[in-house]
């Protein structure tokens, strides 16, 4: 589809011509990616996962991934709960291995742990606040960078061994890695691998630069192509030429007889920095914004194609690339590559989504439910719709290659946006839809942009929960902190939410004072250009009448891991679904209404991809079955209809979920996308939306594939 064209409303045969054409073309290599190979490890859990994976034993790698996940999650747990004990006290003891950035290190189950915390670096440094003091929330912003970084690796390393370089790239191999939040902390869980130090190292530098290696022709090599694929430049690290940061290393395995791979580590800061800004207030509060603000892959590499296969500097504007005597170039490609992602990027998400296919689907579901719908069904179908979209921006940002701290530009150059410039007319030439769109598109951006904030502060109240107790170490006898503080952090601000007191000061003021002691200046200060006027960034404007409250609700509640009993939550919903105005249900929350805090765990999913292309073989298997048996006249067996069902519907769920989590991946979205397609055909003619519905996701995914990456 033409990314400038209007979105036009298609009959469900029209989408799915569409999505026939995308599946016959060339490019989309399916029958080739039936045996596509990844590279591979174990309890010694590295092997063992890497094994299955090559062979694609889907249900294998599911459940090695799942015993993972959950010695990980359980043990990270207790290592935050008890971050205010002594060390003599704590059941998992922090080691010393080397290394700074990662924070504090545990190990246990063969299962390295590193807690996201500031690190202090001499001189009144910090290693992310700088001279302005610790700062762990930057700290924890830079440990999210390490799975971004392991995510970007694995998919230029799929485009690999998919084409010309499967010998090498399937020879790299990496750890298990999981992201845990909990209760505002974050530890980063990565599986130990067969390596031995510097004894073992071939590429990169394990002693912050001290020494730096590329010995090993075979592994140049393949970081050639995947720093290339990735958008990355060759530049001068220590005398050597390298590929993505110095401090990104690759190891030979520790007994190479046996085991011939390589084994990559460090993806924190593969990616380049944004520029910093030129703004000097901004860098004042974040002097060492280039270690944990990174540029998104798919912008660097979209960037890289424009001008003519010219790679960044994962080192620019740090103190790893001072000794390359092309490092202010690089530092210019730098500031051009964000120059880009401000005046293009943003602009074109902007454009996109407001031409996405979403809007047509939703003026259908209008116009055929209409007649049929009572008011309240017609409200379940515009809270449906306001969801879907939702997903479809979060999709299409970090698709799209630009980063939620730009949500403030983002909101800018919607309010900006012109109903009658030429591309931005839709079908229905209905200007009150056009307006109620473009209204929609501010109020799920604030909406955002003021669930993060939240979490931001609440998450820096946990955060004091256990500096407080650490405090005091009276306390400190030895009992893991329970989650009780943190229930009462999170009730106290869902009333200050949701349970309006309009006769309340304080209530009042921190939803309209824009100073640093309340809401409205925290997110006036986080998020630049974010107001349009002067009226909206003064006193007078309440960000409650920028928002959707329910949008608040359901994203915040997702990023706080909190799981609420169900009178409190879908009273919230009921009241905020119906109603946008000053005379609104109030909600109160009690303490007892906050069932648990839970942790937040993402994973580089990729046993999401590797179980769902082994379900969708065996769906196409059972179909082909199936279709002969017809031929040869031989019965159907119900068994057989249930299991090619069933094999679909997982596959469908389970490719699905690699697809949330990661859009910019090819085959991800090519298979995805042909599972909605099948999914899409088992439906009646008769439930036309929800043919519809699923041949829209089909196109949507099928799209994304044809780009490879997007432009």
């Amino acid at each position: 589809m033409d990314d400038d064209a209007p979105p036009v409303p298609m009959d469900s045969s029209a989408i799915q011509s569409k999505c026939i054409s995308i599946l016959g073309s060339s490019h989309t290599g399916l029958g080739a990616s039936n045996t596509f190979k990844l590279p591979t490890e174990d309890r010694n859990w590295v092997i063992e996962w890497f094994s299955a994976f090559e062979k694609i034993q889907g249900w294998k790698v599911y459940t090695l991934e799942q015993d993972f996940k959950y010695l990980a999650t359980s043990t990270a747990k207790t290592i935050i709960r008890e971050i205010s004990l002594p060390v003599h006290q704590k059941s998992v003891k922090p080691v010393n291995i080397g290394g700074v950035a990662g924070g504090t290190k545990f190990i246990k189950n063969g299962i390295i742990y590193k807690l996201a915390t500031d690190v202090h670096l001499g001189g009144g440094t910090w290693m992310y606040g700088g001279q302005s003091g610790q700062s762990d929330e930057y700290a924890i912003k830079a440990a999210g960078r390490e799975l971004d970084g392991l995510n970007a690796y694995i998919t230029a390393a799929i485009g690999s061994v998919r084409g010309s370089n499967e010998g090498l790239s399937a020879r790299m191999r990496f750890p298990l890695m999981l992201l845990i939040d909990y209760c505002g902390y974050r530890i980063i869980a990565m599986s130990l691998l067969p390596i031995l130090g510097k004894e073992t190292l071939v590429y990169g530098s394990s002693d912050g630069g001290a020494t730096v290696q590329a010995s090993d022709q075979t592994v140049n090599s393949t970081m050639a192509v995947i720093g290339s694929s990735l958008g990355l430049g060759a530049h001068i690290v220590g005398g050597k030429t390298i590929y993505g940061p110095g401090d990104f290393e690759i190891h030979r395995s520790s007994d190479p007889k046996t085991d011939p791979s390589y084994y990559a580590l460090d993806f924190a800061r593969l990616m380049p920095p944004e520029a910093p800004s030129r703004d000097k207030s901004v860098r004042m509060k974040e002097p060492r914004s280039v270690f944990y603000k990174l540029l998104r892959p798919s912008l660097v590499a979209n960037w890289s194609l424009n001008n003519g296969g010219k790679g960044l500097s994962s080192d620019a504007f740090t103190g790893w690339g001072k000794d390359d005597p092309n490092r202010i170039e690089q530092c210019q490609d730098v500031i051009q590559a964000t120059n880009s992602l401000y005046n293009e990027f943003i602009p074109n998400l902007v454009k996109i989504f407001y031409n996405s296919v979403m809007w047509s689907n939703y003026v259908y579901w209008r116009s055929n439910m209409s007649g049929q719908c009572t008011p309240t069904n017609l409200q379940e179908v515009e809270d449906k719709f306001y969801i879907e979209l939702s997903q479809e921006f979060m999709i299409l940002t970090h698709y799209l290659g630009v980063n939620f701290r730009h949500l403030g530009k983002i909101r800018k150059v919607i309010r900006t946006l012109s109903l009658e410039t030429p591309g931005n007319e839709n079908n229905n030439n209905n200007h009150e839809f056009e307006e109620r769109k473009k209204a929609w598109m501010e109020e799920l951006v604030m909406s955002v942009i003021v669930a993060r904030a939240l979490k931001s502060i609440i998450k820096q109240e946990f955060r004091e929960v256990f500096t407080d107790r650490m405090k005091d170490q009276n306390g400190s006898n030895g009992i893991q902190e329970s989650e009780q503080p943190y229930k009462e952090i999170v009730v106290k601000y869902f009333n200050i939410l949701f349970n309006f007191k309009d006769n309340d000061p304080k209530n009042t003021d921190f939803w309209c004072k824009n100073d640093k002691y309340n809401l409205k200046g925290f997110v006036s200060d986080r998020y630049r250009e974010l107001f349009v006027n002067k009226e909206e960034e003064g006193d007078s404007v309440d960000l409650r009448s920028l928002c959707q409250m329910k949008m608040i609700f359901v994203y915040l509640t997702q990023l706080l891991g909190t799981q609420l009993r169900d009178p409190s939550g879908a009273g919230i919903w009921r009241s905020y679904a119906t109603n946008q105005d000053a005379n609104i249900q109030r909600v109160l929350f009690f303490k007892t209404d906050v069932v648990s805090i839970t942790e937040r765990v993402r994973s580089a999913g990729f046993a999401d991809l590797t179980t769902g292309i082994k379900a969708f073989g065996d769906f196409l298997h059972t179909r082909k079955q199936r279709k002969n048996k017809i031929k040869s006249s031989i019965p159907v067996d119900r068994e057989d209809e249930v299991k090619e069902l069933k094999s679909l519907e997982y596959a469908t769920n389970s490719l699905n979920s690699m697809f949330l989590s990661h859009p910019t991946c090819p085959l991800t979205n090519l298979y995805s996308g042909v599972c909605f397609y099948y999914s899409s055909l088992m439906i009646d003619e008769g439930e036309g939306c929800k043919k519809k519905w699923f041949l829209l996701q089909a196109l949507t995914r099928l799209e994304y594939s044809s780009r490879g990456v997007a432009r």
